[in-house]
């Protein structure tokens, strides 16, 4: 199911286990990185849910900030 906000369609709405296995990390670090803004997320009812979109933008930026740093 695509969800649409303001007219842009933001993609997936995915789970925190679906997010975790994209990343290939912890359901705590997914928690950790709704925390801290870095993916964003809503609550439908006690769940999270994540938008895929901001799950790709969060890789992206991740590769090429990782990238970034270790240029000499």
């Amino acid at each position: 199911a695509l969800f649409w906000s303001m007219g842009v369609v933001m993609g997936e709405i995915l789970r925190p286990d679906q997010v975790e296995k994209r990343l290939c990390c912890s359901r705590s670090m997914v928690y950790k990185l709704i925390r801290n803004g870095d993916i964003e997320a809503f609550k439908v009812g006690s769940s999270w849910r994540i938008y895929e979109q901001s799950v790709r933008r969060y890789v992206n930026f991740s590769h090429n900030s990782h990238r970034t740093h270790t240029r000499d």
